[in-house]
C-alpha cells in the first residue's frame, strides 16, 4: 500500500498542514491577482489529511490554522470570517473521501454544504460590518451616470434608441440590473462557494488516487449526475417567487434559489452533452465546428444545457446511450 503521507521531515504533519493551509488562506485574503487561485487549491491539504488522518487531528491542524490566520490578519473579525469558510468544508469534503461517498452523492452535500456556509458567511458578514446593503446600493448607482456618458461617447446609446428606448428607459434598467444584483448576493455568495469546495474537492481526489490505489476514484465529468428530488429546488424556487409581489422577502428568495438552481443545471446539462459527444462517431475537424456553432449560439446552447439539466435528475439521459450500446 503506498502511503498516503503529507509529512515534510522533521516538520509534524500538523503543524505542516496547519501551516500551509493559513498560508494559501492569507494569498486568498491579501492577493487579488492570485485569490481565485488559492480558493481553488485551499482546502486540499486539510481535506488529505482529514482523509489520512482522521477527524480529530484535522480539527487540531484546522484549529491551528485558523490562529495562524488571525494572527496574520491581525483582525479577529476577518480571520473568523475565513474561518467559516475553510473549517465545514475541508471537514465534510475530507470525511467524503475518507468514507469512499460515491461521486454523484458527493455533490448533492456539497451542494448543501456551499448553501450552509454561503448563509453563514452573509450573516456574519452584516453582523460584522462586512456587508452594508444601503452603502453597496448607493455605490452602485453612482455608476450609472459614469456609464451612460460611456454609452454616449461610444453611440451605444443611439443604437437603443433606434430600438425604441429612451434614455430614460435605459437609465431606469440600469437601475433594475442594480437591485436585480443585490437581491442575488446570496446565491452569488452560494455560487462562489460552490465552485471553490466542488474544485478542491476534485483536485484533491485526482491526488489521493495517484498517491494510494486504494482511493476510490471520482467520477468523470460526464457522469456528474444529481438524485431526482433537486428538481424541487427549482419547483420552490418558482413558487416563492409567484407567491407574492416582486419585491417581497419570498420573491426574493426565490430568485436566489431559481438562480443556483440554473446554474447547477447548467453544469449538468453540460456533462451530458459532454458524454454524448464522446461518443460521437464524427472526427474531430466536425466536432471542432460542432462546438464553434454551439458557441456561436451561445444563448440557444444555455437553454438547451438547462432544458437538459433540469430533466436529468428525473430521466438520466445517459441511460439512454447505455442502452443503446447494449442493443
Amino acid at each position: 500500500m503506498v502511503s498516503l503521507s503529507i509529512k515534510k521531515p522533521g516538520i509534524p504533519a500538523i503543524i505542516w498542514c496547519a501551516g500551509l493551509t493559513a498560508v494559501i488562506g492569507m494569498i486568498a485574503a491579501n492577493v487579488p491577482l492570485f485569490n481565485i487561485l488559492a480558493y481553488m487549491i485551499w482546502l486540499i491539504p486539510a481535506i488529505i489529511f482529514i482523509r489520512q488522518e482522521g477527524l480529530k487531528k484535522g480539527l487540531v491542524a484546522l484549529t491551528i490554522a485558523g490562529i495562524l490566520m488571525i494572527i496574520g490578519l491581525q483582525s479577529f473579525k476577518e480571520g473568523l470570517f475565513y474561518i467559516i469558510q475553510f473549517l465545514p468544508a475541508s471537514i465534510i469534503v475530507g470525511l467524503l473521501l475518507k468514507n469512499h461517498v460515491s461521486t454523484n452523492r458527493s455533490l448533492f452535500i456539497i451542494i448543501g454544504t456551499a448553501t450552509g456556509i454561503g448563509g453563514f458567511l452573509l450573516g456574519y458578514s452584516w453582523l460584522a460590518g462586512f456587508l452594508d446593503i444601503t452603502e453597496l446600493r448607493r455605490h452602485l448607482l453612482s455608476t450609472i451616470d459614469p456609464y451612460m456618458e460611456i454609452l454616449k461617447q461610444t453611440n451605444a446609446l443611439e443604437v437603443q434608441q433606434a430600438r425604441g428606448y429612451t434614455e430614460a428607459m435605459v437609465r431606469e434598467m440600469l437601475k433594475e440590473t442594480v437591485e436585480l444584483s443585490i437581491q442575488l448576493i446570496p446565491a452569488s455568495t452560494i455560487l462562489g462557494v460552490l465552485v471553490s469546495v466542488v474544485f478542491n474537492y476534485f483536485l484533491a481526489g485526482k491526488i489521493l488516487t495517484r498517491i494510494n490505489s486504494y482511493q476510490t476514484p471520482l467520477n468523470p465529468f460526464s457522469q456528474w449526475q444529481l438524485p431526482w428530488y433537486i428538481i424541487w429546488l427549482m419547483i420552490a424556487g418558482l413558487a416563492l417567487y409567484l407567491a407574492g409581489p416582486a419585491e417581497s422577502i419570498w420573491a426574493i428568495i426565490g430568485k436566489n434559489l431559481i438562480l443556483v438552481d440554473v446554474v447547477i443545471s447548467i453544469i449538468i446539462g453540460l456533462a451530458v452533452t459532454v458524454y454524448y459527444f464522446a461518443r460521437l462517431s464524427f472526427g474531430w475537424f466536425f466536432k471542432i465546428i460542432l462546438i464553434f456553432i454551439l458557441v456561436l449560439n451561445l444563448p440557444v446552447t444555455l437553454i438547451m444545457l438547462l432544458i437538459i439539466g433540469l430533466f436529468d435528475p428525473a430521466v438520466n439521459f445517459r441511460r439512454l446511450g447505455i442502452n443503446k450500446e447494449t442493443e
